[in-house]
């Protein structure tokens, strides 16, 4: 190689392959080259996603229908194992009208919990950046 040519390869950094500029080169100790392909990612592709939040609940919407399934075929085969006649499980559940309530009550909450969580995990990954947004959207 020629002293010409290796004073020009000295002068132009990327001719030897360097991509990135130095550390002391950068504005600021944190500031580098991937930083800042990632702010520039975050501003094309970041923000609200319809198709996200959509397919999120629609996984919320799959799992609470599977999940209430689930909750009431757990109901009817514990009916079906005590041998109560169908009658008697009503007027029981007429009596104890409040304790029903209230055990339909958390079933319900923990079923939408769970449904819910499903969906927002399902649009925050389907999102690039911004994937807090994309589940607190479904």
């Amino acid at each position: 190689m020629s002293t010409e040519n290796r004073d020009r390869d000295d002068a132009n950094p990327s001719a030897r392959g360097a991509t990135a500029p130095a550390a002391s080169e950068a504005s600021g100790p944190e500031r580098t080259l991937h930083h800042d392909v990632l702010q520039r990612e975050k501003a094309e592709f970041g923000g609200f996603k319809f198709g996200s939040a959509f397919f999120g609940w629609l996984t919320a919407t799959g799992t609470a229908v599977l999940l209430t399934a689930l909750v009431a075929a757990t109901g009817t085969w514990v009916g079906a194992t005590t041998g109560t006649a169908p009658e008697e499980a009503a007027e029981t559940a007429t009596q104890n009208a409040g304790t029903a309530s209230i055990l339909g009550a958390v079933l319900l909450g923990i079923v939408l919990l769970v449904s819910y969580f499903a969906g927002g995990y399902v649009a925050g990954r389907m999102a690039r950046f911004s994937g807090a947004k994309q589940g607190i959207a479904v």
